[in-house]
């Protein structure tokens, strides 16, 4: 559950963005039944647990209906079978490498607190390099992989408004209020971190 991913040591040492994920997935009460395998395989680019962990650069274990066993990145899971509403597969395992990291984060923006996010983004620092995962803007979780810290906002900027993914519609925030956020909450983290 995801209570149990708040509570464990291991990821209270390692991935403060899981944390930080977790606590913005729904209330106390969600959190105790709300599995981590139902958030991923929910179907919602925006879906907390995602996001943070294609930002981790995740791999997944499953089984599918040929009873073949495969490892593959989540990302691809997302996009092969999750977002078309192909369910003929059983999540075995969730595999991040938590090692290296030097800083890590996830944030949101919502209309209300526990709401599913307007936008969201994790972020994981190695080394002075960003990756992450952005959620809220497209069809599709977005991932940029090894960006200068210090060069962060303008080229996730420049990546997000030059990607051909289709545009998520949304009936709360066009996507040009949604760019603004996605600006807003990057220089957030950017200011954290100094």
């Amino acid at each position: 559950t995801i209570r149990q991913l708040i509570e464990d040591q291991n990821v209270k040492d390692k991935a403060k963005f899981l944390i930080e994920a977790c606590h913005s997935l729904g209330d106390f009460q969600v959190r105790n039944s709300a599995t981590l395998g139902g958030n991923l395989c929910w179907g919602e680019p925006r879906a907390n647990l995602l996001v943070a962990l294609i930002a981790a650069s995740t791999i997944v274990k499953f089984v599918d209906k040929s009873m073949k066993i495969e490892k593959i990145p989540l990302k691809t899971l997302y996009e092969q079978k999750i977002s078309r509403g192909i369910r003929d597969f059983v999540l075995l395992s969730v595999e991040t490498n938590l090692t290296d990291i030097t800083n890590s984060s996830y944030e949101e923006f919502s209309r209300q607190k526990n709401d599913l996010a307007l936008v969201n983004l994790a972020i994981i620092e190695k080394y002075n390099l960003i990756s992450g995962c952005i959620g809220g803007l497209f069809e599709h979780p977005f991932e940029f992989k090894e960006v200068e810290k210090s060069e962060m906002i303008n080229t996730v900027m420049k990546l997000v408004k030059r990607t051909k993914i289709t545009k998520m519609t949304n009936q709360f925030a066009d996507f040009d209020h949604r760019l603004s956020i996605l600006e807003s909450i990057l220089s957030n983290t950017a200011k954290t971190d100094e």
